[in-house]
């Protein structure tokens, strides 16, 4: 039996794509639970009352609820859709989906661990995290739903409304786990898959070139978060091998950045917002990054 040898490169992709699908699908997971824990036993008027009702504290509590729903960028949209179906408004959850990552405590601890000295990353990671989250929550305040949601949720919102008695029993708790785990698997594969063939395609090597200027290093780290596409559980100790060769404000940059957008996300992105939104949301996470950066360095 002839053994058949894959390229070098073949045998990459499967790495990469094996090693995102391992770091991601746990977390698919977990987020469909939630999203059947909310639609199953929280009623939409519930949902509400634990949410504040002033604005700007209601923004806050998005943010925070990273640190009490631990899931990463891969598990928060279940979860965030299931928040819209409950009638919570797509700018609040556009917060969540933004900060949830790196407010999720495991991701604090595991960029301690990765920078024990340097604790000023993990404190900027953190507060730009939060302006970015909650300025753009305010930005597209400006957006009416339909302008911002696909027409699907639209259309399950408005038939959640017209639904008077819900079901809640165990059969359509496993149901919603699986219908939601099965849909959002499907689609992270996808982005997984374009993740990964970036990946080969675009040698990681070429980043090193643009070390000399700070602000091209940031654009720079802002691009390899883009397109590495790793989970911000561990996407810290993947940056500390960069942090000999480039300055702290692109390190910041690349923490800040890929825990929000990647190239994986925005297929998962898509089951929410609509394609125009969501470029706006990719050109203005990448904007306030490089802002918020670049001020890091001239100030520090």
């Amino acid at each position: 039996m002839m053994l058949l040898e894959l390229s070098p490169k073949i045998n990459d992709f499967f790495i990469i794509l094996f090693s995102i699908l391992i770091e991601g699908i746990p977390f698919i997971l977990f987020g469909a639970f939630l999203s059947a824990l909310v639609e199953i036993y929280f009623s939409e008027e519930r949902v509400q009352k634990i949410l504040p009702k002033n604005r700007f504290m209601r923004f806050s509590s998005m943010v925070m609820m990273g640190n009490i729903i631990p899931v990463c960028e891969c598990g928060n949209v279940p979860f965030a859709r299931r928040l819209i179906s409950k009638g919570i408004k797509p700018y609040f959850v556009l917060t969540f989906l933004l900060a949830a990552p790196v407010f999720n405590p495991i991701v604090i601890a595991s960029t301690i661990a990765a920078f024990p000295n340097n604790y000023e990353i993990v404190f900027f990671r953190l507060l730009f995290t939060f302006i970015i989250a909650v300025s753009l929550g305010y930005i597209f305040m400006l957006f009416s739903s339909r302008d911002m949601l696909i027409d699907k949720l639209i259309e399950q919102r408005r038939q959640k409304i017209k639904e008077k008695n819900h079901k809640r029993h165990k059969h359509g708790f496993f149901s919603i786990i699986h219908k939601e785990f099965i849909e959002m698997t499907a689609i992270f594969l996808f982005g997984a898959t374009i993740a990964s063939i970036i990946q080969i395609v675009v040698p990681k090597e070429l980043i090193f070139q643009f070390t000399q200027n700070e602000w091209i290093a940031i654009l720079a780290m802002i691009l390899l978060a883009f397109v590495v596409s790793i989970c911000s559980n561990v996407d810290a100790f993947f940056a500390l091998a960069y942090s000999q060769i480039f300055p702290t404000s692109a390190i910041l940059a690349f923490l800040v950045f890929g825990p929000m957008i990647d190239i994986k996300a925005i297929p998962m992105f898509k089951t929410i917002f609509k394609w125009k939104p969501l470029l706006i949301i990719i050109a203005l996470i990448a904007l306030l990054t490089f802002f918020l950066s670049y001020l890091y360095f001239l100030f520090t």
